[in-house]
């Protein structure tokens, strides 16, 4: 790598030296750094002759750049220094030609002369002297400096150093700015020093970035605008629709990122009391629901007493959050990133732990005995399997075994022994424990027949669950149901279907759904009962769209749908969850998507987004209201207005009546109402709610967690 840079720097050298005919000019009239520090006047004689004196450089004088070869080689960021060096040619050579300086690229194993400029830790005595200073500067926190010294001939630029460099950015840019002209003299001594924050540095860039980028949008709105009414109405709308769509941004803070990163359990463990049972449920990662799964063992629920651990779902939300709102966007979307080293792999293994080698499904060890109870509806088993899959997919994973999905096994069990190539038997106990004999002594192929839901088995099997729901007097749970099973009903019509019926399933649901709709409003709830109109409806409707999406089907009356979702948001109903308001902007966005992907009249979906940005902005601004009532004082967001929801899909997850946040409803009321917001508004991708420092700040907190897992120093020891 070293030899690699060197070579870079000694062609970039010989380019400018070719382009300015072997001498490099400036044609600033001098610089001050100071008190006693002054530019020499121009030496008058021009043309080849080199000349001597006491100063850094003068017309018609030789100067070296010496770089540091212990930084090209001892750092895996030695490309960023290099740049560096590079910037001092840039900053030379990009000056008029007035006065003949010639410059050299020197390496540091070169013996030293007068009238050079020494980057970096150097054998130079300059540079030594250079460092000895800086080390004597007091720094605190994530501080560092920089220091710039002269001997009366040469000058050092010393800097401690960082991962980004942004010491020596900060010292090359006081360089340029205050000493570089085409004369420079400096008296023996410091010539400037400075100490940086390198938070204070990110959060500038960071601030910098997000003005930016509302800047872009309010330009986006305004071009818009103006292609359906007057320049003057169209600046006035833009103003107040930025006017509102800051007031939802305000809600974010970033108490948030802490509330989140206290979530995270290093090392999740099925203990009796405080001792680990080494199942296999134990060693992995994820996170927590809420406040109260974090800090209580059990919870009490319907009689039974069940564990508080970690669960797919809200691993995979947690994961969603910290991809979605912005902490990556500066850095690649590999959420590896947002966690230490081996993190993302703790959470490939809590999840694999979780699969049945049977059936496929995932199951959690805290809800097993209520595995073949009324409790555990189907939504809860299909979103516990489609969660998973989100997790793994996140971290580049795949499951150990096929799911009734059909997505491929990769045959790698949580603890990393791949079954394709073993050559012992395993006895592994399953979720529903019971002993099993796994043979590995020969190919164990991972993409053995899948399971088949009861409900799905035939098409006579499918009509005849749909005859047992009632559609219209309870849409969101029949909807919910379905929409859970959508991807299943995918996978089994490629089984099922013929060259005549391709999607015999899918097309069944189709109908049904078509036959009991109310074409007037585009929803299916019929029952009129307090606390089941309103938002109840367009509940039904979002989980029925999403369900039509899954399908690859055209959904049926969009447009009198969507009338309907968006009267609501801007009423004076109260929300009785985060998801009645959430719902109803996903399902306009849902049904516009839904119009742009599987119908042939396309200027539909124009006239959606037309109808909603005429009216949108009262309904943003009653958005931002109905969201204050679930803020805490942490920076999440309750379910209910005064407590989380104890249970997800009549699975026990917090305490019951608990004043706090969840992941759910955070989630739901950051990236995920944004997202279907901008999107329904056709307003390209939302703004970003965190940054760059943000996800520092997690990285940071979540290093903290790990340092104090006993549980982790437990199994080191071990």
């Amino acid at each position: 790598m070293k030899k690699y840079i060197q070579t870079v720097l000694i062609l970039l050298f010989m380019t400018i030296s070719f382009v300015s005919c072997d001498f490099i000019t400036v044609d600033n009239s001098g610089a001050q750094n100071g008190a006693g520090n002054q530019s020499q006047e121009d030496n008058t004689d021009s043309g080849d002759e080199i000349v001597d004196g006491d100063f850094i450089w003068s017309a018609g004088s030789e100067i070296s750049v010496v770089s540091s070869e212990a930084e090209l080689a001892d750092n895996d960021n030695s490309s960023k220094y290099a740049r560096s060096v590079s910037n001092i040619y840039s900053m030379i050579g990009s000056f008029a030609v007035s006065e003949s300086i010639k410059l050299n690229f020197v390496p540091d194993s070169k013996e030293a002369t007068k009238h050079e400029i020494v980057l970096g830790r150097s054998s130079r005595e300059v540079s030594k002297r250079a460092y000895e200073l800086l080390d004597d500067q007091v720094t605190e926190g994530d501080e560092v400096g920089w220091l710039i010294y002269s001997d009366g001939y040469s000058v050092a630029i010393a800097f401690d150093y960082d991962i980004e460099y942004l010491a020596l950015d900060e010292a090359l840019a006081y360089f340029k700015d205050n000493l570089v002209g085409k004369s420079l003299t400096l008296d023996e001594g410091v010539c400037a020093k400075r100490l940086i924050s390198i938070n204070e540095v990110h959060q500038k860039r960071d601030d910098e970035l997000v003005a930016s980028r509302w800047e872009a949008l309010k330009k986006k709105i305004y071009t818009e605008m103006r292609e359906t009414m007057s320049d003057s109405d169209a600046g006035k709308y833009t103003e107040d629709m930025i006017s509102a769509l800051e007031q939802i941004y305000a809600l974010y803070s970033d108490d948030l990122i802490d509330w989140f990163a206290g979530l995270y359990e290093p090392y999740i463990c099925v203990c009796e009391g405080d001792t680990c049972q080494k199942t296999r449920y134990c060693g992995g990662s994820g996170f927590y629901y809420s406040n109260s799964a974090r800090d209580n063992a059990y919870v009490t629920y319907s009689g039974g007493e069940y564990m508080l651990l970690p669960d797919a779902e809200t691993t995979a939300q947690a994961l969603g959050f910290i991809a979605s709102c912005g902490m990556l966007n500066q850095i690649g979307s590999d959420l590896k990133n947002a966690f230490p080293e081996g993190e993302g792999e703790r959470m490939i293994r809590f999840i694999k732990a979780l699969q049945d080698e049977k059936s496929g499904y995932f199951y959690h060890p805290q809800w097993l005995s209520l595995i073949d109870t009324d409790h555990f509806w189907d939504s809860r088993r299909s979103r516990d399997m489609n969660y998973s899959l989100s997790v793994l997919r996140f971290f580049g994973s795949a499951p150990t075994y096929t799911t009734p999905t059909n997505v491929p096994g990769d045959g790698i069990l949580y603890d990393g022994t791949d079954l394709n190539v073993g050559a012992t038997a395993d006895r592994l106990v399953s979720p529903l424990k019971t002993s099993l004999v796994t043979a590995v002594s020969k190919v164990i192929l991972a993409s053995s027949e899948p399971a088949v839901h009861p409900h799905l088995v035939s098409e006579k099997t499918f009509t005849d669950y749909l005859a047992t729901l009632d559609l219209e007097g309870n849409s969101y749970y029949v909807g919910n149901e379905l929409a859970s099973l959508a991807p299943q009903i995918v996978a089994r019509d490629k089984t099922l279907g013929t060259e005549d019926n391709p999607r015999p399933l899918a097309t069944i649901l189709d109908s049904w759904f078509r036959y009991y709709q109310d074409t007037e409003t585009g929803h299916w709830h019929k029952n009129n009962d307090a606390g089941y109109r309103g938002y109840y409806a367009i509940n039904g409707l979002l989980k029925i769209s999403a369900c039509y999406n899954t399908l690859m089907l055209e959904f049926p009356n969009p447009l009198a749908a969507t009338r309907s979702a968006f009267a609501i948001i801007a009423s004076e109903e109260p929300i009785n969850h985060v998801c009645d308001l959430y719902n109803t902007w996903f399902t306009i966005s849902n049904i516009i998507s839904n119009i742009n992907a599987y119908s042939d009249d396309k200027a539909l979906a124009k006239q959606i987004v037309s109808e909603v940005r005429v009216d949108a902005i009262p309904a943003v601004i009653a958005t931002a209201e109905k969201m204050k009532g679930h803020l805490k004082d942490d920076g999440s967001f309750s379910y209910f207005a005064n407590k989380s929801s104890a249970t997800s899909q009549n699975m026990p997850v917090a305490i019951p009546n608990t004043n706090e946040g969840d992941v759910n409803a955070t989630n739901i009321f950051t990236y995920g109402i944004l997202g279907y917001l901008f999107s329904a508004l056709d307003f390209g991708s939302a703004l970003d709610v965190y940054t760059d420092c943000d996800r520092e700040r997690f990285i940071e907190l979540i290093e903290v967690k790990i340092a104090n897992c006993d549980k982790r120093q437990a199994e080191v020891a071990d």
